[in-house]
């Protein structure tokens, strides 16, 4: 009885056998020769046109930043005396990078800068935040790769989309946000004063070197130090029922070129 279980058992092994080995096998695409990728997505039916295979790179990045320059005068530009960064750690800013011959390609990305806005008086409290956002295409070099290490050297022009966010007591004219809360943080100015302050839409040039870091295939790290020239023009105006009030109105360049540090990750097809 033992031994009927037995040959039976040895036969439908057979079977099971010749069965898988008469389907289709697909390798695994961590298994097999150098092209085993386009040989593994061509049985699956799936092909990436050839003008995409090593030439289009996907990625994202954080860019913490440094201001080159900060003012710190009473009255650089209306109530405001000094610039702070404002840090930025989640690697939300999206890159897209194209080679259009060996070495040479395009890359455009997507930034944002944030900077407080401090003002001279004695708590050095914020009147609101600059806030700069906008495109940056750059033309891209990359030098000869060194084991996982590839240099690469960028120059390019950002356009930032520029806006003042002020704190709502500061925007209805009260000295300290004390002072706003303790009337009941209303929504009327006082004294039927209000400010504001305009920032231009304004280019940046920026000038970067850096590397990626092999660390498959397709996917590798990034690093990044990067300079950007930003002098977007604001003007500040104080209002009395509406009014603007005769001499109080200052315009000014703000000083936001910054030397920014990214860090990312890459996916190149």
């Amino acid at each position: 009885m033992k031994t009927t279980v037995l040959w039976l058992a040895v036969v439908a092994c057979m079977a099971a056998n010749r069965s898988l080995a008469a389907q289709p096998q697909l390798a695994p695409p961590w298994r097999g020769e150098v092209d085993y990728r386009r040989d593994y997505l061509a049985r699956q039916n799936i092909n990436w046109p050839a003008e995409l295979e090593g030439k289009l790179t996907l990625g994202t990045r954080l860019t913490p930043f440094l201001l080159l320059k900060d003012e710190s005068a009473a009255g650089f530009l209306g109530t405001i005396s000094k610039l702070e960064a404002e840090e930025d750690y989640l690697p939300w800013k999206f890159l897209v990078e194209y080679h259009f011959i060996p070495r040479w390609g395009a890359e455009l990305t997507w930034d944002q800068i944030a900077v407080h806005a401090v003002t001279h008086a004695v708590d050095h409290h914020m009147d609101g935040d600059f806030v700069l956002t906008g495109p940056i295409l750059s033309g891209v070099y990359h030098g000869e790769k060194h084991g996982r290490f590839q240099p690469y050297a960028e120059l390019g022009l950002a356009w930032m989309l520029a806006d003042f966010d002020p704190a709502q007591w500061w925007s209805l004219g009260y000295a300290h946000e004390s002072d706003w809360i303790l009337l009941g943080s209303s929504d009327e100015p006082r004294n039927s004063i209000t400010r504001e302050i305009k920032v231009d839409d304004t280019p940046g040039v920026i000038l970067a070197a850096g590397s990626r870091i092999e660390i498959t295939r397709h996917w590798s790290g990034d690093v990044l130090l990067r300079y950007m020239y930003l002098e977007p023009a604001a003007e500040f105006t104080e209002f009395r029922n509406g009014m603007p009030i005769p001499g109080v109105a200052d315009e000014r360049a703000i000083p936001l070129s910054n030397l920014a540090l990214g860090l990312g990750a890459t996916y190149t097809f």
